[in-house]
């Protein structure tokens, strides 16, 4: 993307400032402060962030503020966050009828008007930085503003929506990876890490690079099954006495049983941290017995949360038991302001009440939204207490989260005209111990577009495992928990899985497939 940004300003020289104050600066306590100070901060930085940046150089915010009748001025706190709509998915993903959505919520000065828009503070503080640098003002401000990064939505259900970086804001990004390996203690003289996540321009694997080259952690990055192969990466993890792994939970599930099957050594595994998908205990008791197996003692297993729109990620810290207590998630009070909202009237909700998470950028350049609705679902909702592990005095979102929205395979969809949270479908199978794999297709009955919606459940189960069994129990819990039925059951063995998954060639495993669309297509 190219940003026509200003040529050199005549007249007086321009600035940057420091502190809480800056133009894009992240606090040094930003875990130590009490929760009156972390708001009254954050509305401050709200206001500046709107008046001197969101509003004079955003254009969909602009016009929305325009349309709506709002200011600056009317935003001077976090609770004046509810008089600024909602944004959601349909506003910012790109269609063939406006594929320039995204580029709408970068920050564009206007090379007309830039210099006589900014104060005299910002102006100075420019100039300082060219006698010091010897740099042109015009490169500090493409600093600034130019998107010199992206990351995008995978885009299984809409466009893919590409999310920029400045190089301003790679100096947060950096920061947030950073976090991410101090709150799992990570540690640089003792620990190598292996990353399974894919080669992609997505958070996942891009936070980590960072991670680890701003902390100065030996990190292999092995672009997963799909570059190296599952069998060389579950090799190099014993063989460079790996103590580390991050990758999307169901890959990394898939990879540990290949190597216990080849009866691989990793006993030096403390870690797995899980991102990029939705994670169950159940799920973690599978990987905990897994590694176990293999001789890992009392491995840790955290979670993380972490989308595109907000472009950086959270997790949990670790705990003595970590499959079966959770911290929540860290939030960062100086990066994002989160809101839980009622999903229905879009309503703000208690601390500690459940609701749909929002999100507003504070102080970033590139793609910025505000109140962004994530169709996520936080069970609990937000605490400010103290992590009672840690003791970090952050706002911590609770884990058990429900993705509602289209992003990605988890999702609400209608099924014989009821609506269904196939979300649920995760936690039924990670609980059922004879189950390997699994994926849920949803299709038309004989193929006839016109016809019933079906559901067939594809499984791979343990060798020695009572088929009838499991069927009988898996329907009924699945009747009973989402009054849903399933029409037909198919046993594969585990390649044949492992294809139909997508495990060893998609960035995600396709755990949901829903081909009426294919059918419907077909028919016209």
């Amino acid at each position: 993307m190219k940003l026509d940004l200003l040529p050199e300003p005549s007249g007086p020289p321009l600035e940057r400032t420091t502190g809480v104050e800056s133009d894009t600066m992240y606090w040094k306590d930003w875990d130590r402060l009490e929760t009156g100070i972390v708001r009254e901060r954050q509305g401050a930085m709200l206001h500046r962030f709107l008046k001197t940046q969101v509003l004079p150089y955003s254009p969909f915010y602009r016009d929305l503020f325009k349309r709506e009748g709002l200011t600056a001025d009317d935003i001077r706190s976090v609770g004046d966050l509810r008089k600024i709509p909602l944004t959601s998915k349909v506003d910012i993903a790109p269609t063939s009828d406006h594929p320039d959505k995204p580029r709408r919520l970068v920050l564009q000065p206007d090379p007309k008007t830039y210099a006589s828009s900014i104060g005299l503070g910002k102006k100075v503080g420019l100039f300082r930085e060219k006698l010091a640098t010897g740099r042109h003002i015009k490169d500090l401000v493409l600093d600034e503003y130019l998107p010199v990064f992206f990351i995008a939505t995978t885009g299984r259900t809409a466009n893919p929506t590409p999310f920029f970086y400045s190089k301003t804001d790679m100096a947060l990004f950096e920061q947030a990876g950073k976090r991410l390996f101090e709150i799992s203690e990570v540690r640089r003289a003792d620990d190598f890490v292996i990353s399974i996540f894919p080669y992609a321009p997505h958070l996942a694997f891009w936070i980590v690079y960072q991670g680890g080259i701003v902390t100065g952690t030996p990190v292999f990055h092995t672009g997963g099954g799909k570059v190296m192969g599952t069998d060389r990466i579950a090799s190099m993890i014993e063989k460079f006495d790996a103590t580390v792994m991050i990758g999307i939970p169901g890959y990394t599930y898939h990879l540990l049983r290949i190597a216990q099957e080849k009866g691989a050594d990793y006993s030096k595994i403390r870690l797995v941290v899980l991102g990029a998908e939705r994670v169950t205990v159940g799920y973690k008791r599978r990987l905990l017995e897994l590694l176990t197996s293999m001789g890992a003692k009392e491995p840790i297993i955290l979670s993380t949360y972490g989308f595109t729109e907000a472009r950086v990620a959270w997790m949990e810290c670790p705990t003595a038991n970590s499959v079966e207590e959770t911290t929540r998630y860290h939030l960062y009070p100086d990066m994002h302001i989160f809101e839980i909202i009622d999903p229905d009237s879009g309503e703000p909700v208690g601390d500690g009440e459940s609701g749909e998470i929002a999100i507003t950028c504070l102080d970033w350049r590139g793609s910025v939204v505000l109140r962004y609705r994530t169709g996520d679902y936080a069970k609990g909702g937000i605490t400010w207490q103290p992590c009672p592990v840690c003791g970090r005095k952050v706002p911590r979102l609770s884990t058990n989260i429900t993705r509602l929205s289209d992003r990605g395979e988890l999702q609400l969809s209608k099924v014989k005209g009821t609506l269904v949270d196939f979300n649920e479908f995760f936690p039924i199978m990670h609980d059922q111990k004879e189950i390997l794999e699994w994926q849920v297709e949803i299709t038309k009955r004989n193929g006839d577009p016109h016809e019933l919606d079906e559901i067939h459940l594809h499984l791979t189960v343990r060798e020695g495992s009572e088929c009838d069994e499991v069927v009988r129990r898996v329907c009924g819990i699945v009747r009973e928990r989402m009054e849903l039925s399933i029409e037909n059951v198919l046993f594969h063995d585990i390649c044949e899985m492992t294809d139909r998954l997508g495990m060893e060639t998609n960035p995600k495993e396709i755990r949901i497939r829903d081909r009426r669309k294919e059918f419907q297509s077909m028919e016209e």
